[in-house]
């Protein structure tokens, strides 16, 4: 009778000491997850790119400006987009828009149309950049996107420079695609002055394509 109560003794404490640790590493458990839960909240509301003065001027400029070119019945003015910001940082929003993929091509266009606006160094060398032609390996979608953005940029481009753009676009007068020899043919003729008048005289001499004659006449008597 002894011996069983001192075996039963035995047993009584060995589940009281497994008790005893089972609840402490659950609270162990406990503990890790509220430190691990703390460190998690503490990550999503730490930043994770600092945002500087500049850039968050930058932001509230591009906010505008894609808030200006928005509208369809109305094209902003160079008055317009100096109201939001600066030649140069006004320029950099305008390109940033005009690369950016994710944004909807008719606003990429309409960015590279406000490039035209300025006459800066800046603008011209984005614009000259622009009107080359697309690579091949650009995916199908950009490259139509891009395409589009060839025409405008040569646009553009004659309207910021007049006739300094003429040394640029008199190369694509002479070009396979037709559409873009209708472009510079546009173009130069709005914009490109006395002397893009003469090269247009010229090219109706020997391009006889029914459609550049057609617009050719719009410019040359």
């Amino acid at each position: 009778m002894k011996r069983l109560t001192h075996t039963l003794a035995i047993l009584l404490a060995a589940a009281t000491l497994t008790v005893g640790a089972v609840a402490m590493a659950q609270d162990d458990s406990t503990l890790d997850q509220a430190s691990q839960d703390r460190a998690s909240s503490d990550q999503a509301t730490k930043p994770v790119h600092p945002v500087t003065p500049e850039q968050l001027e930058q932001a509230k400029a591009r906010e505008k400006v894609v808030l200006l070119l928005s509208g369809y019945h109305h094209f902003p003015s160079r008055a317009d987009l100096d109201a939001v910001a600066e030649a140069e940082p006004l320029m950099a929003v305008l390109r940033a828009l005009a690369e950016d993929e994710a944004v909807a091509p008719s606003m990429r266009l309409r960015a590279v149309d406000a490039m035209g606006l300025y006459d800066e160094s800046a603008a011209t060398l984005y614009l000259i950049a622009r009107i080359a032609p697309v690579p091949e390996s650009t995916p199908s979608e950009e490259a139509r996107t891009l395409g589009l953005m060839r025409h405008r940029a040569m646009i553009a481009l004659a309207k910021s420079r007049g006739v300094h753009s003429i040394e640029h676009l008199a190369p694509l007068l002479s070009d396979p695609d037709l559409q873009l020899r209708l472009t510079a043919i546009s173009a130069l003729g709005k914009h490109g002055g006395d002397s893009a008048t003469k090269l247009l005289r010229a090219l109706k001499e020997r391009d006889t394509h029914h459609a550049i004659q057609r617009e050719i006449n719009k410019y040359v008597p």
